[in-house]
């Protein structure tokens, strides 16, 4: 599963993976990575707490979860990162 965020400050798109969810198993996590190392699903960096990549890992419970997990993280990540234009 993919979803993807439109970033201005780094002039490209950011896409965040998971793998996909199967509907009849109850409970399930999955780690969430995002492409800042331009590496595509399982290769690029591991979301942590707190917007960061090193940590406590941020896992995804659900689909809605993981679009609102990768957002929540986005936001941290861009408060956290000072990046020079």
């Amino acid at each position: 599963m993919e979803f993807t965020i439109k970033s201005r400050r780094f002039k490209r798109d950011i896409n965040f993976f998971c793998n996909d969810f199967k509907p009849d198993a109850q409970f399930q996590m999955r780690f969430i990575f995002v492409d800042l190392n331009k590496q595509p699903g399982v290769l690029g960096n591991q979301l942590c707490e707190g917007g960061g990549l090193r940590g406590a890992t941020v896992m995804a419970y659900s689909e809605k979860d993981f679009e609102s997990t990768c957002r929540k993280w986005w936001k941290a990540y861009l408060r956290e990162t000072f990046v020079e234009y």
